[in-house]
């Protein structure tokens, strides 16, 4: 649910800035307690997810736990 939520917010960014001005967001998503026990692992899961989404090109999301991620 994490991923589909930050996808559609990805894609509302991109119909509205990317056609005039380039911008781009990259994502990193981690959920509780899959891909971490604690508050500051949680935030460091995404972290790390968002990195992961940069390298890989941005203007994408990325799940903790993905490939790589």
């Amino acid at each position: 649910m994490a991923v589909e939520i930050a996808e559609r917010i990805r894609t509302a960014i991109a119909e509205r800035h990317h056609k005039h001005d380039g911008l781009t967001i990259s994502i990193g998503v981690a959920t509780f307690p899959a891909a971490a026990g604690t508050k500051e692992s949680l935030l460091e899961a995404a972290d790390r997810a968002k990195s992961m989404a940069k390298r890989l090109g941005s203007d994408r999301v990325v799940a903790a736990g993905s490939v790589g991620a």
